[in-house]
């Protein structure tokens, strides 16, 4: 039987780590506390409210814990400290989150998290949505891989840019379910309201700083845009269309177009035209080139002669002809 990532009860408490344990590792979660710490006291609540595809957990605890997560749930999440810091493993980074922040967590990239009190406290919320409307919202965004490949920066600042207006949001989705209750009255609207909380998110996330890794740059471009990229570079000569390398890719046509976008700043098909002319030009101004420049040009995939040498203009600032006569000037200066 498929676990749900948290029980269904409106309030969960005790007054020991082990009690927090019995209540949680049932549901692929495996607990432990600093061994520093593994006999002081321990007092923890939980208030759950599941309803119309979005559980709410609100959690206090009086020590730090951390727990590491072995689930296979497909859900997002959305974790704001209030008191306290969190520390979540996403993937292979880690992310520390204090209060005025929130970070967004998939599922399937959740490790753990580790909870660091502040006065003997550490209190969050978090927001789990369903699958099915955060795969609604991606489609309608062309976003496929947001769930899977971390791309971006997942920690919001909600004292700037979208955060206001994102912690107003919630603010009125908690108080509806777990005060008032009267999101139960309309479920659709509630469901609308869900999908208008993850556009605003979407919509607005920022690309994951690059970052190093004994010096070197890691490439956080996502997998679809990387084999469109290769088979891009492996079929030049080729008359390519969007919805074909889309296929390639294994994504729609317009998550490639978004993807593109988001990490190259164009689309595929004024990408795959760049690099194409960088092709010829590389072979126009090779001095070992031997074919005239119609034939380099249907060579890597340009069959109107005009367009073409327009386009190489606009790119190198010079017709095709004027780069092979400065080739061969070149060429004759050596000599």
């Amino acid at each position: 039987m498929k676990h749900r990532l948290y029980p269904t009860f409106p309030t969960l408490s005790g007054n020991s780590f082990e009690s927090l344990r019995q209540t949680l590792e049932p549901y692929h979660h495996s607990l432990s506390r600093p061994t520093r710490r593994a006999n002081a006291p321990f007092q923890w609540r939980v208030d759950v409210y599941n309803t119309n595809g979005l559980t709410v957990l609100k959690a206090r605890c009086s020590d730090d814990w951390s727990f590491t997560y072995d689930g296979n749930e497909d859900n997002l999440g959305l974790l704001i400290p209030r008191i306290g810091r969190i520390e979540a493993s996403l993937g292979n980074q880690t992310f520390s989150v204090t209060p005025g922040h929130a970070l967004l967590a998939p599922t399937p990239l959740l490790r753990g998290m580790r909870f660091f009190c502040d006065n003997h406290e550490n209190s969050m919320i978090s927001l789990n949505v369903a699958k099915p409307i955060v795969t609604t919202v991606l489609d309608e965004l062309s976003c496929d891989s947001m769930m899977y490949e971390l791309d971006y920066n997942p920690v919001i600042d909600l004292s700037q840019g979208i955060g206001p207006t994102l912690g107003l949001m919630i603010r009125t989705l908690i108080a509806g379910i777990c005060e008032s209750q009267t999101w139960e009255h309309s479920p659709q609207a509630m469901k609308k309201f869900i999908k208008s909380v993850l556009h605003l998110i979407f919509e607005n996330m920022p690309d994951q700083p690059a970052k190093q890794d004994n010096g070197q740059l890691i490439d956080i471009t996502p997998r679809h845009v990387k084999v469109a990229i290769d088979f891009m570079h492996a079929n030049l000569h080729r008359p390519l269309t969007v919805t074909q390398i889309a296929e390639i890719a294994g994504v729609s046509a317009r998550a490639l177009q978004t993807g593109f976008q988001r990490h190259r700043n164009t689309s595929p098909l004024r990408y795959l035209r760049n690099i194409r002319l960088e092709a010829v030009h590389e072979e126009l101004s090779s001095p070992e080139n031997q074919l005239g420049i119609g034939e380099v040009a249907l060579k890597w995939g340009f069959t109107h002669f005009g367009r073409f040498s327009a386009e190489y203009k606009a790119a190198y600032g010079q017709y095709p002809s004027e780069t092979v006569k400065r080739m061969k000037h070149s060429r004759k200066a050596e000599a």
